[in-house]
C-alpha cells in the first residue's frame, strides 16, 4: 500500500516524538502551515525540502514508494 505525502510526514515527525509546532519550528515553517501539508499535502517543493531536511530524510524518502 503506497502511503501519501502528508501521512509520510506525520509518520516520519510522529517518530521523533515532535508535535507540529515542534517541526514547524525544526523546519522553519509556521505550525499552520504544517498542519496543512499534513492535512491535504502539497506541491511547493521548497516546503517539501525543509521539512525532509528537518525530519532527516531524503525528499525521495517523503515522495517515493
Amino acid at each position: 500500500m503506497k502511503l501519501a505525502l502528508n501521512e509520510k510526514i506525520i509518520i516520519y515527525r510522529l517518530r521523533k516524538g515532535w508535535t507540529q509546532a515542534q517541526l514547524g519550528k525544526q523546519a522553519g515553517i509556521h505550525r499552520v502551515t504544517i498542519q496543512r501539508v499534513e492535512r491535504r499535502g502539497t506541491r511547493d517543493i521548497g516546503t517539501i525540502e525543509k521539512i525532509a531536511k528537518a525530519l532527516g530524510v531524503t525528499m525521495e524518502d517523503l515522495r517515493g514508494d
